[in-house]
């Protein structure tokens, strides 16, 4: 996350013993809420966290380290709204187009993000932007923005329960929109 989306009015606890005894209301709070699943996972990775007394990290107490050759929950994250919204741009702004004729003009259109001076106010630019941004501000080619269309069709085929043998975007439009 970076510096700018932090919240800066809610006052943090001061020392190590406040922030537990902060996380152990968060605990309580959720035990009290309507989901008992998210409840009974915190109270789970903040009680293995307490069992070692504070010697193992909170991170990895909370599953936030990636394991040897994985990648971080931030990195994850990130690419996940990234292909989203490449999608989205993809259905809003350049749906009249197939999956490669798309994925050519939308990295065409990207190279002239690196360009704009400020926010653009555009609907389409400002998603362009976005999808900038939360590539870490690299380019993306065609190539890879073509696997990134073409495999969230797939992944919305196989959801809608739609053969992919006799897939047809055409014919199986309203299945994937849901309408």
């Amino acid at each position: 996350m970076n510096g700018a989306a932090r919240d800066k009015g809610t006052p943090l606890p001061a020392d190590p013993l406040a922030a537990i005894q902060f996380l152990r209301k968060v605990r309580d709070q959720l035990m009290i809420a309507d989901d008992p699943q998210v409840a009974g996972a915190f109270a789970t990775m903040l009680a293995n966290y307490e069992a070692g007394g504070g010697a193992e990290p909170l991170d990895r107490a909370f599953r936030l380290t990636p394991a040897c050759g994985q990648e971080n929950w931030a990195t994850r994250e990130r690419r996940s709204l990234r292909d989203n919204a490449l999608v989205r741009a993809w259905e809003t702004h350049y749906g009249n187009l197939k999956p490669t004729g798309a994925s050519k003009v939308i990295a065409r259109d990207m190279a002239r993000i690196d360009q704009l001076r400020q926010l653009p106010t555009d609907p389409r630019l400002a998603l362009l932007a976005e999808i900038h941004r939360l590539n870490a501000g690299g380019a993306l080619g065609p190539r890879q923005i073509l696997s990134i269309l073409l495999r969230s069709r797939a992944d919305r085929a196989m959801k809608s329960h739609i053969s992919l043998r006799t897939f047809s975007l055409r014919n199986d439009a309203k299945k994937l929109t849901g309408q």
